[in-house]
Formats: structure tokens, C-alpha cells, sequence
């Protein structure tokens, strides 16, 4: 395993019958640059904002053949950073799938700290890249939903 996560930067066509009209860009969660929002000054970007966006050149065009298929053409095949050693705690990867939203929300209620919660989602599942840290981020989100406060 290369610990790779490969996003879908743009797609178009295709209706999943075979017609040959989809195509699709893929590349490096680390493509791009950050954006700074609202602000002026000129700042050290890497260090400042805990970025990953560190303008990874790696590409891969995918186009559906008549019939069925795929083919995938590499546009670009090298990375400008190092390959993790790891997935765990990735943001992309490791997010909170709907169900276990509700099982945070519903053990929330009953007063289970987030440690406890974490370690009923090991026990289900111990191959889970979710972090403590998703859980205290989801509790945040569920704190400022129910108090009506936009996010």
C-alpha cells in the first residue's frame, strides 16, 4: 500500500450507461495551493495555516470507452513530497461516515466522553483511521447545530 489518496478534480458527462461521453481528471490530495481568505498580509502559508496543499503536480485523465470501461491515461506520475507512512487521522479518509455521526450525537446525550466513544469505534471496527480529534470536531458541530448558530 502507498498510503496515496487520489480525488476527483473535475468531471463531466457520462450517465452510467455505457455511451462513452464521461471523462474525469483525478489527482493528488496535495494539488493545489491554499487560498487565504479575507486577509492581505503576506504570510508563510506552510507554517501558518497546517496547509497540505503543497501544489503536487501528480494526474491521471480517466475516459469511458462505448460499452463500458474505462481507460486511464497518467498525465503527470510524479509527486513533488513525500508519500505518508500512514493513513491514519487523514482528513479525506478518516472523516466520520453518517452512521457513526449518529452514534457520536446519540452517546453524546448520555454524557460518553469522546475517549470512550473512540474506543467503541475501535472495537467495532480496529481497522478505523477516524481520530479522537473527528470526534471532538463532531461534537463542536453538533453543539453549534442545536444551538442554532451558523457555521
Amino acid at each position: 500500500m502507498h498510503n496515496i489518496v487520489i480525488i476527483i478534480v473535475r468531471s463531466e458527462g457520462g450517465d452510467g450507461l455505457g455511451f462513452g461521453t464521461a471523462k474525469a481528471t483525478l489527482t493528488c490530495e496535495r494539488a493545489g495551493k491554499y487560498r487565504l481568505r479575507k486577509s492581505k498580509v503576506a504570510i508563510d502559508v506552510e507554517i501558518f495555516t497546517g496547509t497540505k496543499k503543497m501544489s503536487c503536480p501528480f494526474r491521471l485523465q480517466a475516459k469511458e470507452h462505448v460499452g463500458g470501461g474505462w481507460s486511464v491515461v497518467v498525465r503527470h506520475g510524479m509527486h513533488n513530497h513525500d508519500l505518508p507512512n500512514y493513513n491514519e487521522g487523514r482528513a479525506i479518509i478518516a472523516k466520520l461516515k453518517p452512521h457513526q455521526l449518529s452514534i457520536v450525537k446519540e452517546l453524546s446525550t448520555s454524557h460518553v466522553k469522546p475517549n470512550m466513544i473512540m474506543a467503541i469505534f475501535k472495537n467495532l471496527d480496529p481497522r478505523i483511521l477516524t481520530t479522537v480529534k473527528h470526534i471532538y470536531n463532531a461534537l463542536q458541530k453538533l453543539k453549534t447545530e442545536t444551538m442554532g448558530v451558523p457555521h
